[in-house]
């Protein structure tokens, strides 16, 4: 791993062992994640660490073996501003950072984590990592919309962890995966921005666009509505992929409006060009049938979450970026 990104705390049976072969037994860097499995990865809510780095949620990204990140983010009309932790944590206060979402934002969230925590290893104490909260709210509403319905409502979330009205915090929020039609969708941002300008005038709401779906051998060049038959192969309301950068464009008009109070949009449009950087595009990884050529039934394994560490550090940098602006009295919607 890069000496800037932190290991990642994957599980892997011990050597013959007559478990599972996907069964938890132990981590590897132990220095750096522990020896054994911890409850992080099987509860609905998690917070940073001062012992080790956090372990995230269950066995997303552990079939990345063969992936290695040499891509960085590049913004052509603007100039995206490094992540520095230290100076996250100044800008952060005593405040909290809370995490409401399905298991991509506890992705995003564990990636913020671990890069703090990184940053001040040898000092954990220092660090603001503790600070930085991931709950489980598939679809943030407490409504099944025919996937997954795991988690508390937003508004609950709020209420335990960062108070009655949410002050002295910050929140971010997203759903996408659970919620398989667009009506769905934009009835759901409908009712998080109305109930969020009724309840939590003060709680500055950061709407994380969504984790891109859909595999490729490489990185794109161009989005994935720009490309001829990308989403073909994809069916069922599983694979509700091919709607999200539409969806993304919804919650931008409406969370980026800026006639609403601390209302603000994370955007990680970027990630729509790493189709190269799920666990299901990686050849040979997730009894992959075939190491050649990753659209097989194989690559259906896990299209969705990301490989850490890499492309997941742009959520830190863009929100730190905002944070940044948002100080110093410059930001713009």
């Amino acid at each position: 791993f890069l000496a800037a990104s932190p290991p990642v705390c994957c599980w892997e049976p011990v050597e013959g062992s007559t478990e599972e072969p996907l069964k938890p037994v132990r981590l590897r860097h132990a220095e750096y994640c522990g020896e054994n499995v911890t409850e992080s990865g099987e509860t609905n809510s998690y917070r940073g660490r001062e012992d080790y780095l956090v372990q995230g949620p269950g066995f997303f990204y552990c079939g990345c073996d063969e992936f290695e990140d040499s891509l960085v983010w590049q913004a052509s009309m603007c100039t995206l501003r490094d992540f520095d932790a230290e100076h996250f944590c100044r800008i952060l206060g005593n405040r909290t950072v809370l995490f409401v979402g399905d298991s991509t934002m506890a992705q995003a969230a564990t990636t913020l984590m671990n890069l703090i925590h990184w940053a001040y290893w040898g000092d954990a104490r220092a660090g603001c990592q503790q600070q930085i909260i991931f709950t489980l709210s598939d679809t943030l509403v407490g409504r099944s919309f025919g996937i997954n319905n795991r988690g508390i409502e937003w508004k609950h979330a709020v209420r335990k962890y960062l108070g009655k009205g949410g002050g002295g915090g910050l929140l971010v929020l997203g759903a996408a995966a659970h919620i398989p039609f667009t009506v769905d969708f934009e009835a759901v941002i409908a009712q998080v921005s109305r109930e969020h300008q009724l309840e939590f005038p003060d709680l500055p709401l950061f709407w994380k666009t969504s984790q891109p779906g859909g595999c490729s051998l490489r990185a794109l060049t161009h989005l994935p509505s720009e490309q001829i038959n990308f989403w073909q192969d994809y069916a069922g309301i599983q694979y509700n992929w091919g709607l999200f950068e539409t969806w993304d464009q919804r919650a931008r008009d409406l969370f980026g409006n800026p006639a609403l109070k601390n209302s603000y949009v994370l955007d990680l449009q970027p990630l729509h060009l790493r189709a190269d950087a799920h666990p299901g595009s990686i050849p040979g990884q997730n009894n992959h049938p075939h190491k050649d050529h990753a659209k097989t039934d194989g690559w259906k394994i896990d299209c969705l979450h990301m490989c850490m560490s890499g492309p997941l550090d742009l959520v830190s940098r863009v929100f730190f970026h905002i944070l940044s602006l948002l100080q110093e009295g410059g930001h713009r919607k």
